[in-house]
């Protein structure tokens, strides 16, 4: 007997959840209620996938897709591995970083537990393997993409490492640079250049081609990482996120930024700042409010146009590959959008 129908009012809001909806039935077999699986693994995943975002991985699956030079859409199911992905990371870092919100809502372990959020999350990286097969491709690509797929799994693990477990003050103040811009490119930039490997490598881009996309997204991710980082400084998040890495000692963009241009004397005094805001960051803010200020006036006010200037610098890279056409358009008005969501 196979596992129940869901409720199709339930998935009104995003097409993630309708593909949900059909894909459940049939790859679970089961003689439980719906009920049961949605207390138990259906609504922590529901309830991650309802939730908006800015949808850019997406966009680039679907930019890839058209590079590759296919005149048709983009199959939902091929978009939506990067963004389950995605989304079930996002279940699994706020219960490693204990953060207490998601996307203006509770984090995913407040709502339901770490036990359940944690499994929950876990699932979101196979379930994708499942929709690939789905999609009934040829040997050879659905070979390349499940390569792809478990080599970004890989690398956004590793990422993740130094991310959790390297804090500032940890680093040779020489070696700082280095550790972010790793951390960056195989927690960020991996997954987003998945997206660009999915629509192209399906469509049929290979080679110089398939490299291009690759490189383009991981670059436009790292890039989105820095604006992210450097947005954390501004304090105009929402009092749960806003901070968050200044508090957990995270060593982000600014502090990469700072390690290249202060003196040794300089930057060993932020240093012993951020470990006292570790510290104490509980009996006020006037201590991270001192060290924002200092890692922002450190990065400077052109560092968003420098930011800007590498993302275009990469995507006139894409287009001499690729020409200039109505996708590398797109892409470049994507990027502006994207740029502007950061404040």
């Amino acid at each position: 007997m196979s596992a129940q129908p869901l409720p199709q009012s339930s998935f009104a809001e995003s097409p993630l959840l309708a593909l949900l909806e059909r894909q459940w039935p049939s790859s679970v077999a089961s003689t439980l209620p719906v009920e049961l699986w949605r207390k138990v693994l259906l609504g922590p995943v529901q309830e991650i996938l309802s939730r908006p975002g800015k949808s850019f991985r997406a966009h680039l699956v679907q930019a890839a897709w058209k590079l590759a030079e296919r005149d048709d859409e983009a199959p939902l199911e091929l978009v939506a591995i990067v963004e389950v992905l995605h989304a079930g990371s996002m279940i699994v870092d706020d219960i490693e970083d204990g953060s207490r919100t998601r996307r203006g809502a509770p984090a995913i372990h407040e709502m339901y537990g770490i036990p359940v959020a944690l499994n929950a999350g876990n699932w979101m990286y196979f379930w994708p393997f499942e929709v690939l097969q789905g999609l009934q491709l040829s040997p050879e690509i659905e070979l390349l993409l499940t390569t792809r797929m478990l080599a970004t799994l890989s690398a956004c693990h590793r990422g993740q490492a130094l991310d959790l477990a390297v804090h500032v003050g940890e680093v040779a103040q020489a070696q700082v640079a280095n550790v972010v811009a790793e951390t960056t490119a195989l927690k960020t930039g991996a997954l987003v250049g998945l997206a660009a490997a999915l629509g192209g490598g399906a469509a049929g881009a290979r080679g110089k081609k398939l490299e291009a996309l690759e490189r383009f997204a991981c670059k436009l991710g790292v890039a989105l990482q820095k604006l992210d980082d450097l947005g954390n400084l501004s304090g105009g998040k929402d009092p749960d996120k806003r901070y968050e890495d200044l508090k957990n000692g995270r060593l982000g963009w600014p502090w990469a930024w700072a390690a290249e241009t202060l003196e040794p004397e300089a930057f060993a005094k932020l240093v012993a700042a951020a470990k006292d805001v570790q510290t104490n960051h509980t009996k006020g803010d006037d201590g991270v409010e001192w060290l924002a200020a200092r890692l922002k006036a450190v990065a400077g006010v052109e560092r968003r146009a420098a930011i800007s200037a590498e993302v275009m610098s990469s995507l006139r890279e894409l287009e001499c590959v690729f020409g200039r056409n109505p996708t590398t358009a797109f892409l470049r008005n994507e990027v502006s959008r994207l740029e502007a969501s950061y404040g």
